[in-house]
């Protein structure tokens, strides 16, 4: 059966029945979901995002240096 006959078959029910319908769909929806959520990481195509370090960034070329908070200061400095 193609897709556009199933359609045209399910546009011919009754509303109780396309309810019916619905909450089937719905129901097989939900279930899909659950069970493609629960699979492994390793299951699915998703690559695994390495993010960086940024403290360890900072530390590396800062050093442990305190930096001033550039904003707070001009906003001391600043007329308004």
């Amino acid at each position: 059966m193609t897709v556009q006959a199933l359609l045209n078959e399910i546009r011919q029910l009754r509303a109780d029945e396309l309810r019916l319908v619905a909450a089937e769909l719905d129901r097989l929806d939900n279930e899909n979901f659950l069970r493609d959520s629960i699979a492994s990481p390793a299951a699915s195509n998703a690559p695994d995002i390495q993010w960086a370090d940024r403290t360890a960034r900072r530390h590396e070329i800062f050093g442990g240096a305190v930096l001033p908070n550039l904003v707070l200061e001009e906003r001391e400095e600043s007329r308004w």
